[in-house]
């Protein structure tokens, strides 16, 4: 989290996240393909109920947090997007 505020640091994970994002849509269908991948900067803890305390992520709890977001996130054209908290 702390080398994402630097501008270098940011521009070559986003870079890197955008790179793997195109190897995995070739291998995908195109009704497959992933749009984007959104990088939060909250973190996904049993505490805050997005995972369970064997750490599998909590779809239903995903869902009710960024549901609200998914148009605007498709809708953007960006490979990569960074939501903040």
């Amino acid at each position: 989290m702390a080398r994402i505020t630097d501008p270098a640091a940011r521009t070559e994970l986003q870079t890197s996240l955008g790179e793997h994002l195109n190897t995995i849509n070739q291998t995908l269908d195109p009704h497959e393909q992933l749009k984007c991948l959104v990088v939060v900067t909250t973190a996904w803890t049993v505490d805050n109920d997005l995972i369970t305390p064997t750490f599998k992520v909590k779809r239903n709890r995903i869902e009710d947090a960024y549901a609200r977001h998914y148009e605007r996130w498709e809708s953007s054209n960006q490979k990569v997007i960074w939501e903040a908290a």
